[in-house]
């Protein structure tokens, strides 16, 4: 009994040790060295013309496609995508930000809200390309068979569905990033960093293998099944 005592007082200083010295992702922190400023505005070039782009181009689509009196299951589906496009690309300046100052310092509520929103959006556009060809393909049947596309009822119930999906699948982001202090290579001292730390391995994994099946691997074969049939479709 004493022995086991001892060994067991002997395991918490070192499991102690252990959680003091683990090195966490620092995910957008990163500490640049003399380069830093090169590095800093190549990135800001880079990212700056991917948001100024993407938001004119999305924002002109958007206008375009909702100008039109008559819209279709393919034309929601097209809105709803440049919709998350916007999304995604809304979390650009607080990337730029946090790149500038290698610590971050935009609070707890943004650390939670940041990667979240940007894998939610991700997932709507996946599981929306996914939506788009299915429903190419569905329409050809229609055509072939005359029978009416979905309804405004429908189509809705299609939207709801792929954002409160995604909002949920992506919900344990939001939840497990957090700020804690780490030393990162080549800092004088350690910064705040916005970091995933999820209380469990396993359910870590489970979450991984889940969400990329689920979000990624999933609407990709149906996009390409899709696809498939509709090119088959003229040769039959």
């Amino acid at each position: 009994m004493y022995s086991e005592c001892a060994r067991a007082a002997g395991y918490a200083p070192l499991r102690s040790l252990e959680r003091a010295n683990r090195t966490r992702f620092p995910f957008f922190s990163d500490v640049k060295g003399d380069h830093r400023l090169v590095l800093t505005a190549v990135e800001t070039t880079v990212l700056a013309l991917i948001f100024a782009v993407s938001l004119l181009g999305n924002v002109c689509a958007l206008v375009l496609v909702a100008r039109r009196r008559r819209r279709g299951a393919t034309a929601c589906l097209m809105l709803n995508l440049f919709c998350a496009d916007l999304l995604f690309i809304s979390a650009i300046p607080l990337v730029l930000a946090v790149r500038w100052t290698e610590a971050w310092l935009l609070g707890p509520v943004a650390c939670h809200l940041l990667f979240y929103v940007m894998t939610l959006s991700g997932s709507v556009t996946i599981l929306t390309l996914a939506a788009v060809s299915l429903e190419r393909m569905v329409c050809i049947v229609r055509l072939q068979r005359g029978v009416r596309g979905p309804g405004r009822l429908a189509r809705s119930v299609l939207l709801a569905f792929i954002w409160g999906y995604s909002a949920l699948a992506a919900l344990p982001l939001c939840v497990f990033f957090r700020v804690l202090p780490q030393r990162l290579p080549g800092a004088d001292q350690e910064i705040p960093i916005c970091t995933l730390m999820w209380p469990t391995i396993p359910g870590e994994i489970s979450w991984d293998v889940s969400f990329v099946t689920l979000n990624f691997l999933v609407p990709g074969l149906v996009i390409v099944i899709s696809y498939s049939k509709i090119l088959q479709g003229p040769h039959r």
